[in-house]
């Protein structure tokens, strides 16, 4: 096994590799409260939007050939409920067959559209508050991972080289980007190694916590490729 020095750049590569993971969950739970194009979902919301930027005159909407008004692809929502801190935004897309007909002055940059959530319908409602549900979940994420980064950053910095980190944890290869494991699989002579005490019990790291997440990563990342 080959000698792998401890550096700062190697300290970061780990870093990043949590972070990459963290950004990966973060995707995974905001595309289960994806709105598709064609389901009741997307449909209600469009119609929402549509009250809302033909409000003054809703009567000559069906009237206005298609010619005279601004057809979009994309209009961007948000749901309001008096608390500036918890406001939805949505970016609602449309096919090119289906595109959304809206006034001929209308502008969707100067004509922000916002709507009350107690206004909603049923269906909308209830994705709202998975959407509510899905910022706690996010917060959760950042804080789970951020503990992660913050072990993993001072275990390594009671290390003086890869070698030693992963004999005494294992767990820390599924963190470590593959050019370093190539690396360090690479034969060498035998160093002479120093007694070195746990770090793992001294920052009191959760190993089944880190090897579950990454294991759960590569599982997800897996299944994305195939």
């Amino acid at each position: 096994m080959a000698y792998v020095r401890k550096t700062q750049t190697l300290i970061d590569d780990v870093a990043n590799t949590v972070n990459s993971m963290m950004q990966a969950e973060m995707s995974k739970q905001s595309k289960a409260n994806d709105v598709s194009i064609g389901t009741d979902l997307h449909r209600d919301i469009a119609e929402l939007y549509s009250q809302e930027s033909w409000k003054l005159a809703p009567d000559i909407k069906d009237k206005m050939p298609d010619e005279w008004c601004k057809l979009t692809d994309s209009v961007d929502i948000r749901f309001v409920n008096g608390d500036d801190y918890n406001n939805v935004r949505l970016e609602l897309g449309f096919p090119d067959n289906a595109k959304l007909k809206l006034p001929p002055t209308f502008n969707r940059y100067s004509n922000a559209i916002s709507i009350e959530e107690s206004s909603c319908g049923a269906l909308v409602k209830e994705w709202l508050a998975k959407q509510h549900n899905l910022d706690s979940l996010r917060s959760q994420t950042r804080e789970m991972f951020g503990g992660i980064e913050e072990q993993l950053t001072k275990f390594l910095g009671r290390h003086a080289s890869l070698n030693t980190a992963i004999k005494e944890m294992p767990e820390l290869k599924l963190y470590v980007p593959d050019e370093y494991i190539r690396k360090l699989e690479q034969k060498s002579t035998p160093r002479t190694q120093s007694p070195v005490q746990s770090a793992v019990e001294d920052l009191d790291i959760d190993l089944d916590n880190i090897t579950r997440l990454a294991v759960a990563h590569r599982l997800t990342k897996g299944a994305t490729n195939e």
